[in-house]
């Protein structure tokens, strides 16, 4: 397997964006389509405290970034 699994060290809301890093950096293509539509009934714990899930974000995204901050190149 190339990417490996998700990292469950991470923060919730970090995982994913890890994961996409992680398979862009092993030369798979990560596409983000806006047209999709997903329903996910999922996420409830944090859609009832709004500031917490705001905070959750942002620690996932400062975690994200003091392992691969070095790294990361724009991708496009």
């Amino acid at each position: 397997m190339k990417v490996g699994v998700l990292d469950t060290s991470l923060t919730m809301y970090g995982e994913d964006v890890n994961y996409c890093y992680r398979a862009h950096r092993s030369g798979l293509k990560v596409y983000y389509l806006a047209e999709a539509v997903i329903n996910h009934f999922g996420g409830q714990s944090s859609s009832q405290v709004r500031l917490q899930a705001k905070i959750l974000i942002l620690e996932a995204s400062s975690e994200f970034f003091k392992m691969h901050g070095d790294r990361i190149e724009r991708i496009s």
